[in-house]
């Protein structure tokens, strides 16, 4: 098998399947017995049925050992990690190796379409698959510094797109995938304009992504659509601080190899960058007036998607 077919087998075909539980009201020295006699490195933690949290000799070290507490006077529950990260055995392998590096963990649980516990998948389990992965990738992604880093690996993605177009893989599975890696490599840009540049820039404002990026159908030539909604409290000074934002935002993507919008659909732009009423006063004059450009420009807002930021201020359109 091609090493990035194994990207898209459902997880159901790689997943361990015999899972240790444990109830939250064990006694945490019970549950580290059964971890040490059965050799492995986490317990599932299962109440009425259903998967609730983890423990992991992780959780042993840095929670229990490392702080000099005693095990006997501790529960599962004090120390599980909840929420609990998850994926469905129908789901594919590279939205088990996404969680990880998201959330950085190494292992997640796997449910049914009833939500039952069924399964758990690691990082190893991926790797005795193959000898490279997409994984890495987003551990990149993730630890990238500076512009430079998130070139190399935007460039990286279209590589991989080349790849993928040569191995059959299904199209549908592959823009999946390649809008997982765009959308990290996106939201890591935002993030250190954020701490670097930007650290007093208000937080009622979304960064939006429209079209077949909203739909999360990028292909190798997948050039910006994006746009900015932002409180219609803001003060002046304060939309000034997001007009200057958004400029070097834009910018930045075209300097580590997104092309621009040829149709000017970027945050950038005046007017793809409003206040929450004057959107809606905009869409309204699109849905009464049916011009061709008022259509386009509909079409392209409509497939619409929070990216970064107060996402209830889409959800108010």
């Amino acid at each position: 098998m091609a090493q990035e077919n194994i990207f898209f087998l459902p997880i159901r075909d790689v997943c361990q399947r015999d899972v240790v539980t444990c109830p939250p009201s064990m006694p945490l020295v019970d549950a580290a017995r059964i971890m040490r006699e059965r050799n492995i490195t986490s317990v599932v933690v299962s109440e009425h049925d259903a998967p609730i949290g983890i423990v992991t000799d992780r959780d042993l070290r840095n929670k229990v050992v490392a702080p000099g507490i005693d095990p006997g006077s501790l529960l599962v529950s004090d120390i599980m990690n909840a929420p609990l990260i998850m994926v469905r055995e129908d789901d594919f392998v590279f939205e088990a190796l996404y969680r990880m590096s998201r959330y950085r963990i190494h292992r997640v649980v796997v449910i049914d379409e009833q939500a039952r516990l069924c399964g758990i998948i690691s990082n190893s389990d991926v790797l005795r698959l193959q000898t490279r992965s997409p994984q890495q990738m987003l551990y990149e992604i993730e630890e990238a510094q500076n512009l430079a880093d998130l070139k190399k690996l935007h460039q990286q993605v279209q590589n991989l797109v080349l790849h993928l177009l040569g191995t059959g893989v299904r199209t549908s599975n592959m823009v999946r995938l390649i809008s997982h890696l765009n959308d990290r490599i996106l939201v890591r840009l935002i993030n250190q304009l954020r701490a670097d540049r930007y650290a007093d820039l208000p937080d009622r404002f979304s960064f939006v992504v429209l079209g077949s990026e909203g739909r999360n159908e990028q292909t190798l030539t997948t050039d910006q659509d994006n746009a900015i909604i932002y409180a219609d409290t803001l003060s002046a000074e304060e939309i000034k601080a997001i007009e200057a934002f958004a400029q070097e935002l834009i910018d930045s993507l075209i300097a580590i190899g997104v092309p621009p919008c040829p149709g000017g659909i970027m945050a950038k732009n005046d007017f793809w960058r409003r206040s929450l009423g004057s959107w809606q006063e905009t869409i309204d004059h699109w849905l009464a007036d049916s011009s061709p450009k008022n259509i386009l420009n509909g079409s392209m807002f409509f497939d619409i998607r929070t990216l970064h930021g107060d996402a209830t201020l889409e959800a108010a359109l």
